[in-house]
């Protein structure tokens, strides 16, 4: 009960350490390997009008974008998700103009 309105311990983590360019980034990895736990939290939603129903499934979807942030962020990996944020921050998040980037992190997550 205490932790309506209080966001969880990684949901405060990854929003002090990770940027638009850097969810950008990871949002083609999220997408794929967090689509259970979206899945779970979107049919929760859609089913329970009280916002505090659906707390746990939300906080899964954060601790699991956070995971894949944090394994991004680390070797071998690393390199390459640094390389795809900076080419979408200095294209303004024009994403297309990074795909040779973008295949190039998924080559290593593969």
């Amino acid at each position: 009960q205490g932790r309506v309105g209080r966001p969880s311990s990684s949901a405060r983590t990854m929003a002090s350490m990770v940027n638009s360019p850097a969810l950008l980034a990871a949002a083609c990895v999220i997408g794929k390997d967090c689509a259970a736990v979206n899945k779970a939290f979107y049919i929760c939603k859609k089913h329970n009008s009280d916002p505090e129903a659906c707390l746990s499934q939300g906080a899964d979807v954060t601790t699991c974008a956070h995971d894949i942030v944090q394994t991004l962020s680390s070797p071998p990996m690393a390199d390459a998700y640094m390389a795809y944020q900076k080419c979408i921050s200095e294209n303004h998040g024009e994403l297309y103009k990074c795909n040779k980037l973008k295949e190039a992190l998924l080559a290593l997550k593969n």
